[in-house]
């Protein structure tokens, strides 16, 4: 990366090298980026259902092998990977109320205790990254989104 001088900053596009991509280019693949963060209901959904199946199968093969922990190391690296990608949610917080209705904050708590603290700990950062208040701050409707998942919330505890 090339240093560059306050003034050649200020100068325009003819002051920084883009490589060989043109302007136009560099627009679309913004225009890209911006739509891949677009996280919606139907999304959710699909993230929580493949969740679900991953936290069904380490559980399945967990019962199935409890001695060999080869036979089920594949799974617990699929769930916390999972988990990781739930992270996502964190900056939809209008998806809340869908997701609570979807069971997922229930799922999560119960992989707290899980036996792998990988697992443990993906949990509890992704309950911390889901209820961080600057998280509600920053919704289309702070109050709604209280008022709805908060029952919720509270029933799954």
């Amino acid at each position: 990366m090339s240093k560059r001088t306050a003034q050649e900053a200020f100068q325009g596009e003819e002051a920084y090298d883009h490589g060989d991509l043109s302007t136009q280019q560099i627009d679309q693949l913004v225009d890209g980026a911006e739509s891949l963060g677009a996280l919606d209901s139907a999304e959710l959904k699909r993230m929580v259902k493949a969740f679900e199946a991953k936290v069904a199968k380490n559980q399945t093969q967990r019962m199935k092998y409890p001695d060999d922990p080869s036979k089920f190391l594949d799974s617990e690296m699929d769930l916390d990977e999972s988990i990781n990608e739930l992270q996502v949610i964190a900056g939809a917080p209008d998806l809340y109320a869908d997701m609570i209705k979807m069971g997922v904050i229930t799922t999560v708590l119960s992989l707290i205790p899980h036996e792998n603290t990988d697992i443990s700990v993906a949990a509890v950062a992704l309950i911390s990254e889901l209820s961080d208040p600057e998280t509600a701050i920053e919704a289309d409707d702070p109050e709604k989104l209280v008022r709805n998942a908060a029952p919720r919330v509270i029933h799954c505890l």
